[in-house]
């Protein structure tokens, strides 16, 4: 049988022409239009060049579909035309089967399948020509499929459908064989899953109850009391409330207290009613998108939350229940609690405190204090007899060591400190102190010795807890100022209030015997001249 050979060629041709509109119907396809654009902000260069160049053509979706489909039927019908010219019969209709299926389907289609973007951005050109070709045919049919179906829409996630990308591109990541794509890391799955799901949450799940929240009575005193438990406190917004907690009348702002004198006295009421800090509520049920932009729009970065209370047989009625801060807003974001070095709680959900040792001592800010000045020392007259009774009573004071001039001026530099009944603020200031004050503790060092002025000691000593009670111009932990390092075997604890006690350092008593001897070593070098 002779063959012409140029229907061989035309035959190999279609074979080609066939695989190629095949590969690129699977190929082309099935390239999301989503997908390119992101495709194109790619740090892969090679991927965002080719996103680029397909895109245009891809957007054009049906005509390009329709222009695949005409072009791979009519070579598949000029295939199967000519193979039976060539072979006949049946075995032409299985040569041809076999080339359409094997050469122009399965192959093409997997390699265009694995490597779209690849052969998509070396076949566009090729693409172009042939939309150019079948353009009166294929256009009047996209024209068609764009009437009755609608242009190809883009394929638009869920919140659901992203959170659960973000889970998948997270630290389980399997897929990334080669590495080339590098998976979130936890802390980024966490923050972008709470992101997409915060909008849904409400304000109640995130607010601080009113029995959390630190509040000061319209009717305080800004005295120093007061401005130290608002510095303790750590907080800039402290809400107002009249009679009861849950009336909230004002927002005191703690840079409107930069200008106020703890010894002026005056009212928290007359700070509100100069200032006139407005007060944001919010319904309980507001969410949490909501709460967002009303904090950007900059009337305040706290809200008071309330609801309408049904409770009981009176009429309903609007009743507050906590706050909601943009700090609390902004960890609902990030997924995660920000404990700063003033919060008392880490978050709203659970009754474990957060405490920690403040780096400024009680001690140094009451030398802001002016009226502690006039009681934290000694008077003149108190002085002279101190050391009359240290220096002829206490062998550590006796004239012999400590020269009595020297000690009367240690003595002026002693801190004095008065303790009164315990306050129900000192606990819930200071809740290592939640039970009566305590002077010495057992195994906890200390470098100071204590001289009882007035009031009465409860002393619990030694293994056995041998109790005893210590009153007026009795010295306790006189060893502190002897050793180097000293914990005392006992724990002093206020029996008898008020409590007035002087307190001598170690440091103060080592300089007096450090000036005491070189005096003396002066007297002697005088006395041999």
């Amino acid at each position: 049988m002779n063959v012409e050979w140029w229907r061989i060629v035309i035959a190999v041709c279609l074979v080609f022409l066939s695989g190629l509109f095949a590969g690129l119907t699977l190929g082309l396809m099935s390239l999301d239009l989503v997908d390119l654009q992101l495709a194109q902000e790619s740090e892969d260069e090679e991927e965002a060049k080719c996103a680029k160049r397909i895109y245009p053509v891809r957007k054009k979706g049906n005509l390009l579909l329709c222009t695949l489909l005409i072009g791979n039927t009519a070579v598949n019908s000029g295939l199967s035309i000519l193979w039976a010219d060539i072979v006949g019969g049946i075995l032409g209709f299985v040569v041809s089967t076999l080339a359409i299926l094997v050469l122009g389907e399965i192959i093409p289609q997997s390699v265009c399948h694995r490597y779209g973007l690849k052969v998509g951005y070396y076949t566009v050109p090729i693409v172009r020509i042939f939309i150019l070709l079948f353009f009166p045919l294929s256009y009047p049919t996209s024209r068609i499929l764009d009437w009755f179906l609608g242009r190809e829409p883009l394929h638009r996630y869920s919140k659901r459908q992203l959170k659960s990308l973000v889970k998948m591109h997270g630290p389980n990541l399997e897929d990334t064989t080669d590495g080339s794509v590098p998976g979130l890391s936890p802390e980024e799955t966490e923050l972008l899953g709470s992101a997409l799901e915060f909008a849904q949450k409400k304000v109640e799940e995130i607010m601080t109850p009113l029995e959390k929240v630190f509040m000061l009575d319209e009717n305080s005193h800004l005295n120093f009391k007061t401005l130290t438990l608002i510095f303790q406190s750590g907080h800039s917004r402290i809400p107002v409330y009249s009679g009861t907690k849950d009336n909230i009348i004002g927002i005191l702002f703690t840079k409107d207290l930069v200008l106020i004198d703890p010894d002026d006295d005056i009212t928290l009421k007359t700070v509100l009613s100069f200032f006139h800090r407005e007060i944001q509520f919010v319904f309980h049920e507001t969410t949490l998108d909501v709460m967002l932009k009303e904090f950007k729009s900059g009337r305040g970065h706290l809200a008071v939350v309330y609801k309408v209370n049904n409770e009981g047989p009176t009429d309903p009625f609007y009743q507050n229940i906590g706050i909601v801060t943009l700090e609390d807003v902004i960890e609902e974001i990030i997924g995660s609690e920000i404990v700063d070095e003033t919060d008392v709680y880490p978050n709203n959900a659970t009754e474990e405190k957060v405490w920690r040792k403040r780096k400024i001592d009680m001690e140094v800010l009451k030398m802001f204090d002016s009226g502690a000045h006039l009681e934290d020392r000694l008077s003149h007259n108190e002085v002279l007899v101190v050391a009359s009774y240290l220096c002829h009573n206490i062998s550590a004071f006796s004239s012999s060591i400590i020269s009595y001039d020297i000690l009367r001026h240690m003595l002026e530099s002693c801190q004095v400190v008065e303790f009164h009944e315990d306050t129900k603020e000192f606990r819930e200031m200071s809740p290592s102190n939640n039970v009566a004050h305590l002077v010495f503790k057992r195994g906890v060092p200390a470098v100071e010795a204590i001289l009882i002025i007035y009031g009465k000691l409860k002393i619990t000593a030694g293994s056995e807890g041998f109790i005893s009670e210590v009153g007026p111009w009795t010295l306790l932990g006189i060893r502190a100022l002897l050793d180097e390092i000293y914990a005392p075997d006992f724990t002093a604890e206020i029996l008898e209030y008020p409590l007035r006690v002087i307190k001598i350092h170690r440091r103060w008593y080592r300089q007096a015997l450090k000036r005491s001897s070189e005096s003396l070593k002066e007297v002697t070098t005088d006395h041999s001249l």
